[in-house]
């Protein structure tokens, strides 16, 4: 794609799989480059669009790994931003909000990372509502986000509310 069509949608495509990739190895300045190339071809292609937003939610992944946290404040509020404009209470909002739960977390933020797991489960359960296939369909599909899960158990816990624990 770089040498046949580098500003194509394919070649966007490319760039950010191999910063996930690289993101997934821990090799976080390499990732940061690919996925900053993704979100240049897709912020000209089509500004505004889902692409751009996984791009920039990557970007503040990458960012929080380097211990940018500011940076990926940024990063995700902005992925966030589009994603709630386009692909509303969809499993794209769920994993930004997710990430932005944790960042918030890690810094103290512990009302706001509580507001934004819910949230981030919310758009979770909206989507499970639209799920068919009965009980072991939807506990497979909801084995996929525990982490959402046990993370907003971990947060009522954290906020001292045992009893909104035990319903997360």
């Amino acid at each position: 794609f770089k040498q046949l069509a580098p500003e194509s949608a394919d070649a966007g495509l490319a760039a950010n799989n191999l910063g996930l990739v690289l993101l997934e190895q821990d090799r976080l300045d390499e990732a940061e480059v690919h996925l900053t190339r993704g979100l240049e071809i897709f912020s000209k292609a089509v500004p505004g669009g889902l692409n751009e937003s996984v791009c920039r939610m990557n970007l503040g992944r990458d960012a929080r790994g380097e211990g940018r946290n500011a940076d990926a404040g940024i990063w995700l509020r902005d992925a966030l931003a589009i994603q709630e404009q386009v692909v509303p209470m969809t499993l794209h909002v769920a994993a930004t909000l997710g990430e932005l739960a944790a960042l918030h977390r890690a810094e103290g933020a512990l009302p706001l990372a509580l507001d934004e797991c819910r949230r981030a489960v919310a758009a979770v359960e909206a989507q499970l509502g639209l799920l068919g296939g009965g009980f072991g369909a939807a506990e497979k599909f909801k084995s996929r986000y525990v982490d959402l899960y046990r993370n907003l158990a971990e947060l009522e816990l954290e906020m001292g509310r045992p009893e909104a624990a035990l319903h997360a």
